[in-house]
C-alpha cells in the first residue's frame, strides 16, 4: 500500500513539474494563452454559419491581427468556405499545407489536417459529380439518337413523309 502511495505522489509531482515547465516555457516564448483548437473550430463554425456581414467582420478582424500561424490558419479557413467572396479552395489548401510544414502546435495541426481532409473530400465529391453529369449527358444523347432512329424507321414516319406509301403525299 505504501508503494502505491509513493507512485501516486511521484505521478502528481511529475504532473506539477510538467505544468511548471510548460508555464515557464510559455512565459519565455510569448503569451501563455494562445488560440486552442476549440477556438479555431468555433471560428470556422461562425464563418460557415454566419451571414455575409459576420463573415466580412471575421475577415476584417483576421486581416487586422498581427502575422502569426493563427492568423494564417484563419485566413486559410476563411478561404476554404464556399459561397463567400474570399472563397479560394486552391489557395486555402496551399496555405494549410504550408502551415503543416511549419510544424504547428499539435492542436493547430489537428485543425489543419481536419480542414485539409474536408477540402480533399469536397474536391473528390465535386469531381465525381462532374463525371456523373458527363455520363448522364452521354446517356441522354444516346437515348435521343435511338429515338430519332426509331421515329425514322417506324411505318408511321414513312406514311407521313412526302414520298411515303401514300400516293403523292396527299391525305386519303
Amino acid at each position: 500500500m505504501t508503494n502505491r502511495r509513493a507512485k501516486g505522489r511521484w505521478r502528481r509531482k511529475r504532473a506539477i513539474l510538467g505544468i511548471c515547465i510548460a508555464l515557464q516555457a510559455g512565459c519565455a516564448s510569448g503569451p501563455l494563452l494562445r488560440a486552442s483548437p476549440v477556438d479555431e473550430l468555433e471560428f470556422l463554425g461562425r464563418a460557415e454559419n454566419g451571414d455575409p456581414s459576420e463573415y466580412a467582420a471575421l475577415w476584417k478582424e483576421t486581416l487586422a491581427a498581427p502575422r502569426s500561424q493563427e492568423r494564417s490558419l484563419r485566413i486559410a479557413l476563411l478561404q476554404s468556405i464556399p459561397g463567400h467572396t474570399g472563397y479560394d479552395p486552391a489557395d486555402a489548401q496551399r496555405k494549410l499545407r504550408s502551415l503543416i510544414a511549419q510544424n504547428p502546435p499539435a492542436g493547430m495541426a489537428a485543425v489543419v489536417r481536419m480542414r485539409l481532409d474536408e477540402l480533399n473530400s469536397r474536391e473528390q465529391c465535386l469531381a465525381q459529380t462532374r463525371e456523373l453529369q458527363h455520363r448522364l449527358t452521354e446517356v441522354v444523347d444516346i437515348e435521343r439518337q435511338m429515338d430519332v432512329k426509331a421515329v425514322a424507321g417506324s411505318p408511321a414516319a414513312s406514311d407521313s413523309s412526302p414520298g411515303g406509301s401514300r400516293q403523292g403525299g396527299k391525305p386519303p
